[in-house]
């Protein structure tokens, strides 16, 4: 081939025709500057460091190739839209761990409720409402009132048994009136229509609970109300008492 200039050569066309075996004339100045050749291949891992494109941990392309790069910052990201997140790592790895969809996260939507506020429940083991609403019907359900206008006849007063209390609740044999908690009022007549509240010291020797023990469960409890008023005496009587269940069997 006779001496030509490089612009005289044959163009190769684009660079879908140049192989890796293809070689480039250069000037080796470490050696003198010898005229050398190298391939297109070694001027590509030169150029690239020895990587390549599009693999894990090599240089990131931008087609949609799957890439995998690790220990790279990336600042100003923006996902799927044109607005930059503004979260950190550190924010997002407070989320390590978390299982739940989005739908949990929206339940916190237009919530007041303070992060004091929130600790209130530490320790519940079940549903708030649930307890709440047995302490209500406790509450209401087991507390009754008995009332009853009564002569006295004869010297022995007058007596309201346990008996007496359950079955004006309407209660049966499985519950038992605490003798603790009870609230009697006396009123005695002093003329026509009129009944006068009885004070504590006019009452004193006058009312007597007395308590005993349930024959299977072993609950302390209400025997008996006496009322020890003259023959003749006129007096309304108002009770307000709790029951309770019997605990254990053979109730």
């Amino acid at each position: 081939m006779a001496n030509k200039q490089i612009y005289q050569l044959d163009d190769i066309g684009t660079y879908t025709n140049i192989d890796d075996g293809d070689f480039l004339h250069i000037s080796d100045t470490s050696d003198g500057n010898k005229d050398k050749k190298v391939s297109i291949l070694n001027i590509l891992k030169k150029i690239l460091g020895n990587r390549a494109f599009g693999g894990s941990g090599a240089i990131v392309t931008a087609d949609a190739s799957s890439q995998t790069m690790s220990n790279k910052r990336i600042d100003n990201i923006r996902l799927n839209s044109a607005t930059a997140m503004t979260t950190t790592g550190d924010v997002l790895n407070k989320l390590t761990g978390w299982n739940g969809q989005a739908t949990d996260l929206n339940k916190l939507t237009g919530i007041d409720t303070t992060r004091a506020e929130l600790t209130y429940v530490h320790g519940v083991t079940g549903n708030i409402q649930g307890q709440i609403n047995g302490i209500i019907g406790a509450m209401i359900t087991n507390l009754y009132h008995y009332g009853i206008d009564v002569t006295i006849s004869g010297t022995g007063g007058y007596t309201i048994s346990h008996n007496d209390l359950l079955t004006n609740a309407g209660l049966d044999s499985t519950y038992l009136i605490s003798y603790t908690g009870i609230l009697i009022s006396v009123y005695k007549k002093s003329a026509a229509n009129t009944y006068i509240q009885q004070n504590p010291d006019e009452t004193s020797d006058r009312v007597t609970i007395t308590k005993t023990t349930h024959p299977h469960s072993g609950q302390a409890m209400l025997d008996k109300i006496s009322f020890k008023y003259n023959d003749g005496n006129n007096i309304l009587i108002s009770i307000i008492y709790r029951a309770i269940p019997v605990t254990g069997t053979g109730a």
